[in-house]
């Protein structure tokens, strides 16, 4: 069905005051258009970008939700109402949105970059890693989701994976300060490591666990996930899962074929002062990073604890 002539001559000048940045005239034209047809969703699309642009992000929010409602389908005001919900520090919402994002185009680098955003900022970071990942994956050429990789690594203590990331968006922007600065941090962190370390890394206070998981057991009124509930929970659960198997398979791979060939090769020095001291510098990387491969594998299991208590949270009457 064709426009209404009026319509369209409203929304046409609108883009035109929006283009020249008179967002005041664009948002008066977008209104009247709006009485004549409340209904179309690029109207909607375009007066919330008018918003934002114009720092109104609450109304820009009210209109990209409209647009949900018209055309659930467009994922790209899914990934706008995710970037505005990480503005407004409204970072579940931000997860949620971006989420739906994703499951509706899957290559949709923005909608990644987004969710990686909103896991961070809620200290998500076994959830961050795997959402800059498809991002950068995407879009190889996503400075920023480089970036954000490797400050996530700074903050999980991995600076072998820090270092890789900020030397990605250093490739691809010589000058990037903010990869420069991260990068020189994760090279300070790999020296350091290499003069302090202990192969088994924080150990879980089990005391405080059992706590927790006593106060749990106390709660006595529950309800029922709903089913989306319960679908954010079996991805969640999925990406953690993943993130805990990817990091036990390094600590055993690391134990197998790094460490246990080391401490072998330090018995049969016993006695031979210049093998032990030899063998004993080849032990020292390789602990290195053991303690970092499993700092990872507790802050995974840390962050499934934790989700495990927002799930309960969340079905309590």
């Amino acid at each position: 069905m064709e426009a209404d002539p009026k319509f369209q001559a409203l929304f046409d000048e609108a883009k035109v005051q929006l283009k020249q940045r008179h967002f005041d005239q664009a948002i008066a034209l977008f209104e009247q258009a709006q009485k004549i047809d409340p209904d179309d969703a690029d109207l909607h699309e375009a007066f919330a970008t008018t918003y934002v642009l114009a720092g109104n992000i609450d109304a820009a929010i009210e209109q990209f939700k409209r647009v949900t409602l018209l055309d659930p389908r467009r994922s790209s005001t899914y990934v706008n109402l995710g970037a505005l919900y990480n503005r407004q520090g409204e970072f579940q919402k931000a997860v949620e949105a971006c989420r739906r994002a994703v499951q509706l185009n899957k290559k949709s680098s923005d909608g990644y970059y987004n969710l990686g955003i909103a896991h961070r900022k809620l200290n998500q970071l076994a959830l961050a890693v795997p959402a800059y990942r498809e991002a950068v994956r995407i879009n190889p050429q996503l400075i920023v989701g480089h970036q954000n990789l490797g400050n996530v690594f700074l903050e999980m203590g991995n600076a072998r994976e820090a270092i890789s990331h900020f030397k990605q968006a250093l490739a691809i922007d010589p000058e990037f300060a903010k990869a420069k600065v991260g990068l020189e941090k994760a090279q300070l962190m790999r020296e350091q490591g290499k003069t302090a370390f202990s192969p088994f890394g924080r150990l879980v206070d089990t005391e405080t666990v059992a706590a927790r998981q006593q106060d749990t057991l106390e709660a006595s009124n529950f309800r029922s996930l709903t089913e989306e509930e319960r679908e954010e929970d079996h991805h969640i659960l999925q990406v953690l899962n993943r993130s805990i198997a990817r990091a036990a398979r390094d600590l055993r791979d690391q134990l197998r074929n790094k460490l246990v060939p080391v401490i072998m090769e330090l018995d049969r020095s016993v006695g031979t002062e210049v093998n032990f001291q030899a063998t004993q510098m080849k032990f020292k990387p390789i602990a290195t990073y053991f303690q970092k491969a499993s700092r990872n594998l507790l802050a995974a299991v840390q962050e499934l604890r934790e989700h495990e208590q927002r799930m309960l949270v969340k079905q309590k009457k």
